[in-house]
């Protein structure tokens, strides 16, 4: 199994976040350098350039970094709500494993009780048996010995 991914400092992400020029960002070309293209990032209320990119794919690089204003934001609160949503899925999970243990219990406790049942008087032994398992389905699993409070059936 591998290592689970170390989850991100959500905390600086929003500060770095909170206190980056507003925006929204566009990117645009700026100026045309013999074979190169000049990309600004620019913040859209004074056309401020924020970033200048002129290697590698210039207009891609810059449209990302303009997109970052809006997307990193926009992850960070998808990451809180998928972690809480991750949360109440592995509370559930731990509920439903407990159930499941406790319907094994009330298993042994039926299959345990069944055996204990006389053979040939069929009639009487469905109804130890509906007896049996009616008290199982309400037995009180919280004892302190781990097992069930019951009284012997009264058929």
């Amino acid at each position: 199994m591998t290592d689970p991914v170390e989850p991100p400092d959500l905390d600086a992400i929003r500060k770095r976040c909170d206190t980056a020029t507003p925006g929204p960002w566009h990117a645009v070309e700026a100026n045309r350098m013999s074979s190169r293209v000049q990309w600004d990032v620019e913040e859209a209320a004074d056309l401020e350039a924020l970033a200048g990119c002129w290697w590698g794919d210039a207009e891609a690089n810059a449209k990302f970094i303009a997109h970052a204003r809006e997307d990193v934001p926009a992850l960070a609160a998808a990451l809180v709500a998928a972690s809480g949503r991750a949360e109440t899925a592995e509370a559930e999970r731990d509920r439903l494993r407990e159930a499941l243990h406790e319907v094994g219990e009330r298993t042994d406790y039926i299959a345990g009780e069944m055996d204990d049942c006389e053979r040939g008087d069929l009639e009487r032994d469905l109804r130890v048996i509906d007896a049996i398992v009616n008290r199982a389905l309400t037995a009180d699993l919280g004892s302190t010995s781990g097992g069930f409070h019951t009284e012997e059936p009264n058929p």
